[in-house]
């Protein structure tokens, strides 16, 4: 893969994502998504990057809704190929915890030397897996120098969803990394074959290249199939 130019899509006015309006069910609600960056954690992006980066293992937050207010909760998994999504991201008292609703688990990707050529990496298939088997969250997010990612149900793909039960496995990412890696595709054209594919998942992925806030001061990304 080589770089890319800014990654942008079409200008669409959507609502804002806020704890005053939290979507009930699933949040890929549109081709676009903006969202009140307390939600997303985005205060602590910058922070993931840099400790990642420095240490080459994936640093992760999580974000939980008490019908009140939002928590963020720190570092809740550290390993050398992936955070995971956190089973108690409270830790053990998080298991008497029961009225937090887990709403977003936000890692970051290393960037090692090798890949600096790359505009952003993608999402992984483990990473994908973690959230396709896991409807306890409404979105997961992976973060690099590059942007943000982010994956997100649809409500309006119930009759495609598949049962979490039965453990399904995507391997579209390493397939679409390969296939593009050889053609010296782009990270968006891997991206662009990533959400094909999540289609039967009734998964939407998301992205932007931008780790700060609009000038309204939100998070605003792109379903990435659109692109």
């Amino acid at each position: 893969m080589v770089d890319s130019p800014e990654i942008v899509g079409a200008i669409q006015k959507v609502d804002v994502i806020s704890v005053n309006n939290l979507p009930k069910e699933e949040w890929a609600l549109g081709s676009k998504l903006r969202f009140e960056p307390a939600i997303l954690a985005q205060d602590q992006w910058q922070k993931l990057i840099a400790i990642t980066q420095a240490s080459g293992n994936e640093k992760a937050v999580t974000v939980t809704w008490d019908g009140k207010k939002l928590a963020t909760h720190g570092d809740v998994m550290s390993t050398k190929n992936s955070s995971g999504l956190a089973i108690f991201p409270r830790g053990i008292r998080s298991v008497f915890a029961r009225h937090e609703e887990l709403l977003v688990s936000a890692h970051a990707h290393p960037t090692p030397p090798e890949l600096d050529h790359v505009q952003t990496i993608p999402f992984s298939d483990q990473d994908i897996n973690s959230f396709i088997n896991d409807p306890s969250y409404k979105a997961y997010i992976a973060l690099d120098r590059g942007g943000v990612h982010l994956l997100a149900r649809n409500p309006y793909a119930y009759s495609l969803r598949l049962d979490p039960a039965e453990k399904p496995v995507f391997t579209g990412a390493g397939e679409a990394s390969k296939e593009e890696s050889t053609k010296h595709g782009l990270a968006i054209d891997i991206m662009r074959k990533i959400a094909q594919g999540l289609v039967p998942f009734g998964i939407k992925y998301y992205y932007s290249p931008n780790l700060s806030l609009t000038p309204e001061g939100i998070v605003e990304l792109t379903d990435v199939s659109t692109l």
